[in-house]
């Protein structure tokens, strides 16, 4: 996976994402109709309990209680809501090594390396920054700390570096 990293404002590489050991799934469950062996595709359908006539996508609201007032929101305010950053790494800042405790690791190790066919130099600064880190660890032990969004821009992940 391709993905910017960002260590400050106007600074920023793109860094490629890969992990040596992943966790397996079990295959999603495909349902047959039974006497034509073809896939079900699922439909909803909402009704409307006053009248009983089929609403649209744009009849349905959201709406939130808050301070004793129902507060609406469209489609796409809930959806602009949802988008809390861009895809890729954003470096927060450092912590010291005691930070980490072993209960906060929930994912198997993940590894960054640069990407130089986006942009070239990137190994240098990637190097650098490595550098500057390593000697920050050393002297003081610290942890670079950073904010991890996939690709799909809906979960968001601390993670140390």
């Amino acid at each position: 996976m391709n993905v910017p990293f960002c260590l400050g404002p106007g600074l920023e590489m793109n860094v490629k994402v890969f992990a040596l050991v992943r966790s397996t799934k079990k295959g999603a469950v495909v349902k047959l109709d039974e006497r034509n062996n073809q896939e079900v595709k699922p439909r909803t359908t909402y009704i409307c309990e006053d009248t009983g006539t089929i609403l649209m996508p744009t009849d349905i609201q959201s709406s939130y209680q808050f301070g004793g007032e129902r507060v609406v929101f469209e489609k796409s305010e809930v959806e602009a809501m949802k988008h809390f950053a861009d895809p890729g790494f954003a470096l927060m800042g450092f912590k010291p090594k005691s930070f980490l405790k072993r209960y906060f690791y929930v994912k198997p190790a993940h590894f960054i390396y640069p990407d130089e066919s986006v942009s070239g130099c990137v190994n240098g600064l990637f190097l650098a920054v490595g550098w500057t880190v390593g000697a920050i660890d050393v002297s003081v032990g610290m942890v670079g700390v950073c904010m991890f969004m996939d690709s799909n821009c809906c979960r968001c992940f601390l993670v140390c570096w």
